[in-house]
């Protein structure tokens, strides 16, 4: 079981090596929780969770009007992590959670929350200190989708 974000990784890498994949030298980003991966073949932008988005089904009710079989959890990414695997060409987003590792394409989520609704922006906006003091207030934007649109990797 995943404990921490850096057991997260660890065992990240170690599932790779177990494949024959040789993760290369990573770029970290939203405090070492998100981190780019390459290895010869693949390019995995990767998050470590704590939880999933247990309010999701109560938030997206109508949701499963048109998708039932997708009830249940979901998980979310911030836009901007999003950007970055599609500008990055990665071939899975993986979400690292305590039981386990799960991963979807980062096309299929930009298109599945675009078409049903499923892109929010934050009423309350996230304030973020930097460094010597400098203060930045976000609004950030979230695109959540059904857990069940993931797969174990």
């Amino acid at each position: 079981m995943i404990r921490c974000q850096d057991s997260a990784f660890r065992d990240f890498f170690k599932e790779l090596r177990a494949r024959g994949e040789y993760p290369k030298p990573t770029y970290s980003f939203n405090k070492g929780r998100h981190r780019l991966i390459e290895t010869e073949n693949e390019k995995y932008y990767v998050v470590f969770k704590r939880e999933f988005y247990h309010s999701f089904a109560h938030e997206f009710k109508g949701l499963y009007d048109t998708y039932p079989h997708l009830e249940g959890e979901g998980e979310s990414i911030n836009e901007d992590a999003l950007k970055i695997a599609l500008r990055k060409q990665v071939d899975q987003i993986v979400f690292i959670h305590p039981n386990g590792f799960y991963g979807v394409y980062p096309r299929l989520i930009k298109a599945f929350c675009e078409k049903n609704g499923l892109v929010r922006t934050q009423n309350k906006p996230n304030h973020y200190k930097g460094l010597g003091g400098f203060t930045e207030t976000i609004k950030e934007t979230t695109y959540s989708f059904p857990k069940k649109l993931m797969g174990l990797f």
